[in-house]
């Protein structure tokens, strides 16, 4: 369909099927000035790792010209949207002990001060705020005092070998809410779960699942369904997305999961967020960020080491390497595109 209504929020997704078209189209930017070029491995390491060393290190080959195949992990295709036309997909899992990316970082750890970040020639983020900017995730107001939606990311998984440190419980939930819609935000809440990647009724839960459930559920997504139905997820939207677009099983969940994030993150006008790698995308984005650190936790490297105070580069500091006509072009959907989620190999 032309629109796919989420629920009675307000929410109209116009142009979601020519979005995902574009995101996932098989093309590369890549103008290669050397004939043999080495192709990049995968990165299974940390999510937050991949966004911070990873992709800007493999970016910026790109923008010089010096990129060959790139891989990565099921569901992270449309970061690589760069080079998806040179692009193999790896089924697996994320290794927490893989260590930092290789590349330009002039330190062991990523987590280091200002004056160590690369300099562009070898650390350029993707213009991921450029390039999903789109008029899909757009909310339908019946009155005139919403001022656009904001994005409030929480998580509450297994940090170190040890129950959730950074999270936010559902007394502080309920007072972001209750703050920015007394302010006339929409709000959109993003909490990653096994169900969003795997929706099925029954499913077995994982030893550190059912851990995470005897230790005390956070209870947010009742308190929302009771107290606060105006604020979306991210799941309900995805699931709007599954049930209405044709073909949409086709896409593999993650990677049809991480295409609705980006294009919501594209439109958000703030983000509020704990301490973690989804609080370093949204500074890809960033018009407002405000994220949150627990102070007790002795293992909250970005804290101590300083790190957080030059993420806003990662907005700064992207740029569109090939002339603002190729962006415009790009955003326009093609009758040829052909979506990258074909073939896979597997760890």
């Amino acid at each position: 369909p032309a629109e796919i209504p989420v629920g009675s929020t307000g929410l109209r997704l116009v142009g979601m099927g020519d979005f995902l078209d574009r995101v996932l189209c098989r093309r590369t930017f890549c103008q290669h000035v050397e004939e043999h070029l080495q192709d990049r491995d995968p990165y299974t390491g940390e999510f937050g790792y991949e966004l911070l060393g990873h992709l800007p290190h493999v970016f910026a080959e790109c923008a010089r010209g010096k990129l060959g195949k790139t891989a990565a992990l099921e569901g992270m295709e449309p970061f690589y949207f760069f080079n998806l036309g040179d692009h193999k997909v790896i089924r697996g899992a994320r290794d927490p002990y893989c260590g930092i990316p290789s590349g330009p970082w002039n330190s062991s750890n990523i987590h280091v001060r200002t004056d160590l970040v690369p300099d562009g020639e070898t650390w350029l983020p993707p213009p991921y705020k450029q390039f999903f900017a789109n008029d899909v995730f757009r909310f339908v107001s019946s009155t005139a005092q919403h001022r656009g939606f904001v994005v409030v990311g929480n998580k509450y998984r297994w940090e170190w070998n040890a129950p959730p440190t950074n999270v936010f419980d559902v007394r502080t939930l309920r007072q972001v809410f209750l703050a920015l819609e007394r302010a006339g935000y929409r709000v959109v809440y993003v909490r990653t779960t096994s169900e969003l990647f795997e929706p099925r009724e029954e499913r077995d839960l994982t030893p550190r699942e059912q851990d995470l459930k005897d230790y005390g559920h956070t209870g947010d997504f009742e308190m929302l369904a009771k107290e606060f139905p105006s604020v979306l997820t991210l799941q309900t939207i995805v699931d709007a997305v599954s049930a209405n677009l044709r073909n949409a099983s086709a896409i593999p969940r993650e990677t049809l999961v991480n295409s609705v994030m980006l294009g919501l993150l594209a439109n958000a006008e703030k983000y509020v967020a704990v301490q973690g790698g989804d609080s370093a995308l949204y500074h890809y984005f960033c018009k407002e960020a405000h994220v949150f650190v627990n102070k007790a936790c002795q293992r909250a490297q970005e804290l101590r080491a300083g790190d957080v105070h030059w993420w806003h580069r990662l907005t700064e500091d992207q740029r569109w390497p090939w002339g603002p006509t190729d962006l415009a072009s790009q955003r326009q959907p093609s009758p040829c595109t052909t979506r990258m989620f074909l073939q896979h190999e597997t760890l």
